[in-house]
Order: C-alpha cells, then sequence, then structure tokens
C-alpha cells in the first residue's frame, strides 16, 4: 500500500509542478506583454486637416503623402499658441503638428497644435 500511495503523491507533485510551470510562463507572458504595449513608440506628424468629424472627435492629417486617422481621448491636448483651445477650432486646411502614441498602426494623439 505504501508504494502505490507514493506513487500516486508523486504523480501529484510531477502533476502539480507542471501547471506551475505553466502558470509562470502564462504569467511572465502576460507582464512582458503589457510592458511592451505601454512603451508605444511617440510620433510627430506636421500636416494639413483633410477632414473634421466633431461627433467622433476625429480628425484626418493629410501628411507626407499619407493620411492620418486621429481619434482624440480626453487626454488629447488640443493648443493653439501655447493655449488650451476646443475642438471646434480645429478647421479643414488647418495647420497642425501632432504628437502621437503609435501603437501597432494606429496613432493615438497626445498633442494636437494649431500652427499658424
Amino acid at each position: 500500500m505504501q508504494t502505490s500511495s507514493r506513487r500516486f503523491a508523486s504523480l501529484l507533485f510531477v502533476s502539480s509542478f507542471g501547471r506551475s510551470i505553466v502558470f509562470s510562463a502564462f504569467f511572465v507572458g502576460a507582464i512582458f506583454f503589457q510592458v511592451s504595449a505601454a512603451h508605444a513608440a511617440l510620433v510627430t506628424i506636421e500636416g494639413t486637416i483633410d477632414k473634421v468629424v466633431p461627433a467622433k472627435r476625429e480628425i484626418y492629417v493629410l501628411a507626407d503623402g499619407k493620411k492620418h486617422e486621429l481619434y482624440f481621448s480626453d487626454k488629447t491636448e488640443l493648443v493653439k499658441g501655447g493655449q488650451p483651445v476646443a475642438f471646434e477650432f480645429l478647421k479643414t486646411k488647418g495647420k497642425v503638428k501632432v504628437t502621437a502614441d503609435k501603437v501597432g498602426k494606429r496613432l493615438d494623439p497626445v498633442k494636437v497644435e494649431l500652427v499658424d
């Protein structure tokens, strides 16, 4: 009886140990993903507003032959001459300098400056 009890105990230990390794690998992978996602690249775009969509708080900016789609968040800073301004100040054909976090292919605007 002791032999079968020992085998069961050792199998239980190996099984638990294997699950611990799998869980640990998953946990480390999840942490790595969160850290890498938190460090998005900061990019600057200088261009002309092609379209303003106030209902979605979104603008399209033409720069370097590309059209960039930018969705404003509550954290997006919008300024003109160093002073905060409302979204309504954005007009088609207006010049802007956009600082954005690049997350994959998506650009999340951090600061949008209206340029004279």
